[in-house]
């Protein structure tokens, strides 16, 4: 088992003109894996491992292209400071993108990472374009931006589940927990980076992890990105930055999400409340509706908060349909056939047996330790209050508009 946990403050995105004051060559660089850390803290960095330089350094087009086409070399995160992003290259008998958390399987494989400079990235991925998204097409697998479905979640709802479940249909992948998008939550709200900057690293980022070869036999038709639930908090930049792609948000009663967190954390009460700050300001979530303080803890409010920003993005007019677990459970195949049809995805009837076997099983098994509920009732008490209090969701079985098979 290996615990995911919180990390020391992100650094902020530096200006291109005060790196290259630093670092003018901008080559990549190679450094070996010599060990890795026990725990993630996330979002992943450099400081996962223990690293020997190689002093190899590659440079131009041809460099950076070996990494964009290598199937074994993975975008891991990003060095905003000195603004580069670190891939990870990994042993050739393991296809990290059907593991569940790509995160995990890149720290658990690596032997070495690369550090290459964004805006090398930038040059071989996209082209200058003032309309739109525009990309390099040979050096990724999308033909399209609607070939991307990007799954956001409340965070603990069966998002994973669903992700898996969609990754059986023939022709599409689903890819479970990007971290590099994570991030850049943090960046958007104190990291020092306006919107269009983050619309560029997202797209940077999709484009890395489609990489023009794949493990996988068989062509890929369909993407299916499913987030942490951190990434809901600025999913209003990804129509922006991908205007003809696919979102899909996820959730279940509020009830079911704590529950779900109780299980991964011993004391409730005692270890979730030091993480309060550190999600605070990495998500952005400071202020509850009706601006009462971000003073509780994290199970308590962080359905509700993040319930009210879809709603707020809704009320705004971003089209984004939406699922629950408690219909993906009780009507699978329903559930499966009616995302099929609104992301045009072809499900074949002699696919669809192996597609709803994925719900066997928990998606997440051995992954992290499961723990008895202490403190669970004084973390539900708190949170029936507030939801109750809510004037824009107000019940904890609340349903979101446009939420499928309601």
């Amino acid at each position: 088992m290996m615990a995911t946990c919180t990390p020391s403050i992100p650094l902020s995105l530096s200006s291109l003109s005060e790196v290259l004051a630093k670092d003018p060559e901008r080559k990549i660089k190679l450094y070996s894996v010599v060990s890795r850390q026990e725990e993630i803290f996330l979002p992943p960095s450099a400081a996962d491992f223990t690293l020997k330089d190689d002093h190899t350094e590659l440079s131009g087009d041809d460099g950076v292209l070996s990494i964009v086409h290598d199937p074994y070399i993975t975008l891991y995160s990003y060095d905003f400071s000195e603004r580069r992003a670190l891939f990870t290259k990994t042993v050739v008998d393991k296809d990290l993108y059907t593991c569940p958390f790509l995160y995990l399987a890149q720290l658990q494989n690596a032997t070495h990472l690369y550090s290459v400079p964004i805006e090398l990235l930038e040059k071989a991925l996209l082209n200058n374009s003032s309309n739109g998204f525009v990309f390099n097409h040979q050096n990724t697998s999308l033909k399209s931006e609607e070939q991307v479905v990007f799954l956001f979640s409340t965070g603990r709802c069966g998002s994973t589940l669903l992700c898996k479940v969609l990754g059986r249909i023939e022709g599409v992948l689903g890819l479970q927990e990007p971290e590099p998008f994570t991030s850049l939550g943090y960046l958007r709200n104190t990291g020092g980076a306006t919107d269009e900057d983050i619309i560029t690293l997202l797209r940077i980022s999709l484009l890395a992890h489609c990489k023009p070869k794949l493990h996988h036999s068989g062509q890929v038709n369909k993407w299916v990105f499913k987030f942490q639930s951190q990434v809901t908090e600025f999913m209003d930049l990804f129509p922006r930055a991908f205007p003809k792609s696919h979102n899909l948000f996820m959730y279940r009663n509020a009830e079911g999400v704590t529950k779900s967190i109780a299980k991964m954390l011993p004391d409730l009460e005692k270890e979730l409340k030091p993480l309060d700050a550190w999600t605070a300001l990495y998500t952005g979530l400071k202020w509850l509706p009706g601006d009462r303080k971000y003073e509780k803890d994290m199970a308590s409010i962080y359905w509700l908060t993040t319930m009210c920003k879809v709603l707020q993005y809704q009320n705004a007019g971003l089209k984004c349909p939406c699922a629950r677990y408690e219909e993906l459970v009780a009507e699978t195949e329903k559930m499966v056939r009616e995302l099929a049809r609104i992301f045009n995805i072809e499900l074949k009837q002699d696919n669809l047996p192996n597609v709803l076997d994925a719900m066997k099983g928990h998606s997440q098994e051995g992954l992290f330790a499961v723990h008895e509920h202490k403190g669970l009732d004084g973390v539900l008490t708190t949170m029936r209050k507030l939801v109750a209090e809510n004037k824009d969701i107000g019940k904890l079985d609340f349903i979101l508009a446009d939420t499928v098979l309601k």
